[in-house]
């Protein structure tokens, strides 16, 4: 179970029948293809989707209506938008980027007596943190005044 709303006594999720009409079937295609699904529990579903959309509670659809990229930080949202759309659609908003996007970090390992380390844990643990977070910062300070 995916915890996705479904319709019909087949447990057809909702999101089924919405790709069904974006591929230009017809409910009525649906109802047979999907045999004892009930009419009203299609129209239930467009009832809510209906409703949803007056309430202006779909977000992103100005987006993906106008061909303009989705801003979100929710990857859900960000994956239905390119679901959707081509990268090639928004040639004209890309643009190069000359730094690098992401930096690099090395791991180091750091050996402590067991003693020290349970110590560095509990000062972590006081400050609420991470204790490879306490240590990362107590090296940044020292490598900064250095």
């Amino acid at each position: 179970m995916t915890g996705a709303p479904t319709i019909g006594p087949y447990r057809v999720h909702a999101v089924t029948l919405i790709d069904y009409l974006m591929d230009g079937g017809s409910i009525a295609d649906f109802l047979k293809d999907f045999e004892g699904t009930p009419p009203e529990y299609v129209k239930g579903v467009l009832a809510v989707v209906r409703q949803t959309i007056e309430k202006g509670m779909l977000t992103g659809i100005e987006a993906m209506s106008a061909k303009q990229l989705l801003q979100s930080d929710s990857i859900q949202e960000l994956a239905r938008f390119w679901d959707t759309h081509d990268l090639t659609d928004f040639a004209e908003e890309l643009e190069e980027v000359s730094e690098p996007v992401f930096e690099r970090e090395m791991v180091v390992k750091v050996h402590l007596p067991i003693k020290e380390a349970e110590a560095v844990k509990r000062i972590a643990e006081s400050k609420g943190i991470d204790y490879a977070d306490l240590i990362r910062e107590w090296v940044v300070e020292k490598a900064q005044a250095a």
